[in-house]
């Protein structure tokens, strides 16, 4: 799909609204699993991402630049969220250890 979007992108003009689609299309993630699985899948989005700030074409540079830019916020909340809930957890549930898991939440 990435091709696809990157023939998109350089071809409609830097301010179009229907980037707005193509950037849904290249972030949106599916389902994901795991404590940090939404986290781990847009880092992989920003790795493929990441390659088209060296095309030659300007237009599809800069849409790679606003595009990481939002995917490393989206990142760093999304791993703040995780943890949080991590920590929120292990706080109502325990550690893990046995000890702990006999007692359950408090």
């Amino acid at each position: 799909m990435q091709p696809i979007y990157k023939s998109i992108v350089a071809k409609l003009r830097i301010d179009d609204p229907l980037l707005n689609a193509v950037s849904v299309g290249l972030i949106g993630t599916g389902v994901v699993m795991g404590k940090f699985g939404m986290a781990d899948a847009l880092k992989t989005r920003r790795a493929a991402i990441a390659s088209w700030r060296e095309d030659l074409d300007e237009k599809v540079r800069h849409f790679a630049d606003k595009r990481l830019e939002q995917l490393e916020r989206m990142i760093a909340a999304e791993q703040k969220r995780a943890q949080e809930d991590l920590e929120r957890r292990k706080r109502e549930w325990g550690t893990g250890n046995a000890d702990d898991a006999a007692s359950g939440p408090t």
